[in-house]
């Protein structure tokens, strides 16, 4: 499918952490086991880490896997790969 003609900060996140809590709570989930894979596993890790009282439910348990260590090693990576390809 096509991807949404929204700006880039759609994807950030700030707005994918806020996407999940909306999703939560419109569900109504009040506790969840939460799986986070690569990219997943970022954003899995970034709502506990900065869990806020705006975001309802209670996670049981998180699974990371294939979750890059670092967000800066994995940019610098992404840009020289590109750099390399030619591309942006």
């Amino acid at each position: 499918s096509d991807a949404p003609q929204v700006g880039e900060a759609s994807y950030s996140i700030a707005s994918s952490k806020s996407d999940f809590c909306e999703m939560l709570e419109s569900l109504g989930v009040h506790k969840y086991h939460l799986y986070g894979q690569s990219w997943g596993g970022i954003l899995a890790y970034e709502h506990l880490a900065e869990l806020s009282s705006t975001c309802v439910g209670e996670c049981l348990s998180l699974v990371l896997s294939s979750v890059p260590t670092s967000v800066p090693k994995i940019e610098i990576y992404v840009d020289t790969l590109l750099a390399t390809l030619g591309g942006d």
